[in-house]
């Protein structure tokens, strides 16, 4: 989305980036992002939208009474949490979403790595 906007001559700090790469990096849209850059907030807040909308789908289905939201997409802060908790109020049945947390994962970057560990650790020692 940030590279069609590019193309189609939106203004972006990623411009440049583009431009001599021909692609873009996570880490330099994060950058982009806590430059403020208007086309790559417009761009989360599209990604949070469309993750929002699959979250409640989730929440429909297995009514969790936690959903934790991580990864490297978390440095975004509120211009992803914002929308996705948007979505998720939107497409989810009232019933299930009074009962559901939706909140950012304090672990960081972190959180898949131990994630894994710990599915790991359950299935040698034979807790699952």
């Amino acid at each position: 989305m940030i590279i069609d906007g590019i193309k189609n001559g939106k203004r972006s700090s990623l411009q440049k980036v583009y431009k001599e790469n021909g692609d873009i990096t996570l880490p330099q849209i994060l950058n982009a992002i806590e430059q403020e850059d208007v086309l790559t907030i417009e761009s989360l807040e599209h990604m949070g939208n469309v993750l929002g909308r699959s979250i409640a789908g989730l929440i429909n289905i297995f009514n969790p009474g936690l959903v934790i939201i991580g990864g490297q997409l978390i440095t975004g802060g509120d211009y992803m949490m914002l929308p996705i908790k948007s979505a998720i109020n939107k497409y989810s049945m009232a019933r299930v979403i009074s009962d559901t947390r939706v909140t950012m994962s304090t672990l960081g970057r972190k959180a898949a790595a131990i994630g894994d560990c710990l599915l790991s650790r359950g299935k040698v020692m034979g807790i699952m």
